[in-house]
């Protein structure tokens, strides 16, 4: 699977990403061609519904995504900020990535990027 066929797959799945990331062996440079499987981490804004708590946006603000080789994670973007704030290692990555390693952003996406330094604790 191609990056471009990842974010192709995830968008399909997910409108309402703000950000979305290579992550896991793909990023690391340590995936085996044959065999791996393609790791995503994405960032979402759901509708105004959601927030005013008439739908609800996954499992707990969270969304996976696993289709094919395509294994995906989408945070909610208030959760998403709430793990940064915790310091949340897994989440970290996402706005810690290499710029290669961004697949799809907007200026909301871009923003927290920006900001990652608000983030950094001694945790």
């Amino acid at each position: 699977m191609t990056r471009e066929e990842a974010l192709s797959a995830l968008q399909d799945r997910e409108p309402f990403l703000i950000l979305a990331v290579v992550n896991g062996s793909q990023a690391q440079g340590t995936a085996l061609s044959d065999s791996s499987d393609f790791d995503l981490m994405g960032v979402a804004v759901p509708p105004v519904e959601h927030y005013f708590g008439l739908s609800s946006y996954g499992s707990d603000g969270t969304k996976e995504v696993r289709e094919g080789d395509l294994d995906a994670v989408i945070y909610e973007a208030r959760k998403m900020i709430r793990l940064l704030c915790g310091a949340n290692p897994n989440t970290m990555c996402a706005i810690h990535t290499r710029p290669e390693d961004v697949l799809f952003t907007t200026p909301a996406g871009d923003l927290l990027r920006a900001n990652r330094d608000m983030f950094v604790t001694k945790k």
